[in-house]
C-alpha cells in the first residue's frame, strides 16, 4: 500500500469511527427512495465572521462529509445536487448533537483526492 492508499484509507476509518471518533450516523436517501445508512463528519454553523470587517454575520451552512467508497458499496455512485422541480432530491437524515432529529436535502457534493465527498446541505422538509 502506498502512502495516498494509505492516507485514504485514514480518512475512511476518521469518518466514520462513530464509537470514539466525531462521527454521526445518517440516512441517505436516493431521488428514486433508495436508503443507507452510513457515517460521516457533520457540521453546522449559524454564525459566520465578515473577514473586511470582523463582525459576526448571520448565515448557516451546514454539511457532512462521507466516505466515497462507503457510499459506492452501498450502490450510491454518485450524489449529486438535483433541482426539486426535476426529481426528489437526494435526502440526509440525522441527530445532531442536541438530540434533534435534522432532514436536509444535498445542494453541492465537491469530492476530494482521497475520496471524501462533502454533502453541502439546505433545510428539507419531507411531504
Amino acid at each position: 500500500m502506498n502512502l495516498r492508499e494509505q492516507a485514504a484509507a485514514d480518512m475512511r476509518g476518521i469518518l466514520e469511527d462513530s464509537a470514539a471518533g466525531f462521527a454521526s450516523v445518517c440516512v441517505v436517501t436516493s431521488p428514486w427512495g433508495k436508503k443507507a445508512t452510513l457515517r460521516g463528519i457533520f457540521r453546522d454553523i449559524d454564525l459566520a465572521i465578515d473577514t473586511q470587517t470582523g463582525e459576526a454575520v448571520a448565515g448557516h451552512t451546514a454539511s457532512i462529509v462521507i466516505s466515497k467508497p462507503s457510499l459506492a458499496a452501498v450502490g450510491f455512485q454518485e450524489i449529486r445536487n438535483i433541482p426539486e422541480e426535476d426529481s426528489a432530491p437526494w435526502v440526509i437524515e440525522l441527530t445532531d448533537m442536541g438530540g434533534a432529529k435534522r432532514t436536509f436535502k444535498v445542494s453541492d457534493t465537491p469530492t476530494d483526492e482521497l475520496g471524501a465527498v462533502t454533502c453541502m446541505l439546505e433545510a428539507h422538509k419531507l411531504i
